[in-house]
This record gives C-alpha cells, structure tokens and sequence, in this order.
C-alpha cells in the first residue's frame, strides 16, 4: 500500500457529488518545502516557523512587508479586525519566483504567554502583479482560516512516516498542501496528495492538474494594492446575514438555476441577499460552493476622490464567505474570483 494513501482524509459525500473531469498538463509549481516525520509533525513545524517572525520578515522585501503593515493598520480599525493592532507577523513565499505571499498575524497564547507557539488570528494573501505592484487577495479571520496549524489536531498520518508538506496557491480557488512521501523529494511525481488549505480535505488533484489551474492565475488589476494603496481605506462590512451551509439547500446546483452579474452581486447583499458562488471551470478537477453573506468596499478617501475632470480611483470590493459553522470568516477580492465560476442566490 502507498504510504500516502494511509494518510488521506475521505472526501465528504458533498465533495464527491461536486467532482468533475479535468485537463491535465505537465509541471508544478510549489515553494522549497520541509520534511517531518509524520503530517502532525509537519504542521508543528509550520507553527514554529510563524513564531520566528524575524527570520521571515528578513527575506521578504522592505516594499511587501510595508504593504503589508499598512495594510493591517488599515483594516485594524474596522471591525472585526482590531485585535490585529500592534499584532506581529511572519511573511513566508506561497511558490517559486515569489508570486504570491501568505501574512500570518498572530498573538502570543494567552493560556501560555511564554509558549514558543503563538496564536493565529488572522492572515493576509498578497500578490505581485506586473509593474512591480502589489495587490490584497484575500484575507480573513478566525482559527480555520487558510494554512492554520490547527490541522495538526487531527491525526491524519501513521505515526513513522516521512512526508513533506508545503503550501500551494493559484488564487483563491485554489489554494491547497501539497504532501509528499519519503522518496519523493518533493519533486513532480504522481505520489503527490492535496489537501485543502482550510479543511485539510483530500482533494482529487495531482501535480499536472493543479500545474495547468495554477498557471492561469493573474491577479486581479481591481484589487486594493500598492498603486491605489494611498487612496483606498477599508469600510465597515456590510452583512447580508450569517454563515450557512451551501448544501443545505441544492438547488443553486439545478442547470436552470439562476446566474447573477456581478452587478446583481453587491445588489443582492445590499438587500439581505445571501448568495452561493459555485467554483467550476473546464480544467477543475471538482467543483466547490462558498457561502455569500457579505462584503467589504476599500474606497477613495475625499481627498483622493478627485476633481471633476479626474479619472476617481475605483473602488475595491471584497466578498465575504467563511467555514467552520462561521468560526472564521474570508474576504475575497470579487475580481479574483469572477471568472472562476458563478454567483447564485441563496434558494
């Protein structure tokens, strides 16, 4: 038996009813990953790793891990992200040639203040976009969000064996570990098992599957980033309602049900709308559902709202989705996802 297909957590029955056929492609693309002797372990290390916050801030450049405070600084006064004041952080690569970047944020244990192991909550996902810019994918709150440690809680591997772990992003659809077993080096080979970066469910994808999505990944021109960064200032949320559970009602999934523009969007969550966005494209290897229930509008303060004759700095708007009965929440720049599958309303 492959050591890695002791290690798999079953897809869920919903999982299975949203798998589809995919294109494959050679290639991957995955950062300079860590061995450990079992997935527990391995996401021990990763823990540990955020606690040396000095050692990663090093190697992240002076402009990213500017952005990135001011970005916090930012949205720490609005809620709900105020605990974030004065919070420290770590910025590690999510991938090779320094595309993207996860900011873990994070509080020493109040249990125990002197534990070498702090607290997540909350995270950013940052991207480098073309003319050296930088742009806010997503971010969010709570101690299921993407990449949490808190994984380690589950014991997903056979105490003994050596895989190595690392994380995986192709935007915010996409974002997974990757697991490798002993032998494989971590490089491209059919041994590699996905799991999703905030469930840790086993994903049905292989290296040349997630390769051909991942490629395709461009950020998002709109998003909040270095280049609007001086004029855009984040707003409250507005809440459409509560977290639910997307398969509690199905019929978003019926071939007739109805398609929203992403005009309809931010119309319906004015109105109380909660929505269901169906992740799904021709090179998916499954498709997926996020719940809608709010979102978050980065304007231009007055000052920068501009004359008449100006061209205004657009707006940036971030849609708000969580998991885990709503213990943590997700703000997902709308422009990241809107080719990525489509909005429904909430049956």
């Amino acid at each position: 038996m492959n050591r890695l297909s002791r290690i798999r957590r079953p897809l869920s029955g919903t999982m299975k009813i949203m798998l589809s056929l995919c294109l494959v492609s050679p290639g991957f693309l995955a950062l300079p990953s860590f061995a450990a002797k079992n997935l527990e372990g391995a996401m021990n290390l990763v823990s540990h790793a955020a606690a040396a916050a000095p050692a990663n801030e090093s190697v992240a450049p002076e402009s990213l891990r500017h952005f990135a405070a001011d970005t916090i600084s930012k949205l720490s006064e609005q809620s709900p992200f105020q605990s974030w004041a004065g919070a420290s952080t770590s910025i590690e690569p999510l991938g090779p040639g320094t595309r993207s970047w996860l900011v873990t944020i994070y509080r020493p244990s109040i249990a125990s203040p002197a534990s070498s192991s702090p607290v997540q909550i909350g995270y950013l996902i940052i991207s480098a976009a073309p003319q050296g810019l930088y742009k806010l994918i997503e971010y969010g709150t709570g101690p299921d969000s993407l990449y949490s440690t808190n994984l380690a809680s589950d014991p997903l591997v056979v105490a003994g064996s050596s895989l190595t772990i690392m994380p995986v992003y192709g935007g915010p659809l996409l974002a997974a570990w990757r697991v490798t077993g002993e032998g494989s080096g971590g490089t491209t080979g059919s041994s590699a098992e996905y799991l999703d970066a905030q469930s840790g469910e086993a994903l049905p994808e292989t290296d040349t599957t997630w390769n051909l999505q991942s490629g395709k990944y461009n950020p998002p021109s709109r998003a909040y980033g270095s280049d609007n960064a001086e004029a855009l200032f984040p707003g409250n949320t507005t809440a459409a309602g509560e977290y639910f559970n997307p398969y509690d009602n199905i019929l978003w999934m019926a071939a007739d049900a109805k398609q929203l523009t992403l005009e309809d969007v931010l119309t319906a969550l004015d109105q109380k709308h909660s929505l269901v966005f169906a992740a799904s494209g021709k090179d998916r290897t499954y498709r997926f559902p996020l719940p809608i229930y709010g979102y978050q509008t980065w304007n231009a303060a007055p000052a920068f709202t501009g004359t008449a004759t100006d061209t205004p700095t657009a707006p940036a708007v971030y849609v708000l989705t969580g998991s885990g009965e709503g213990s943590s929440s997700r703000w997902i720049s709308l422009d990241a996802i809107a080719d990525g599958g489509s909005f429904h309303p909430l049956p």
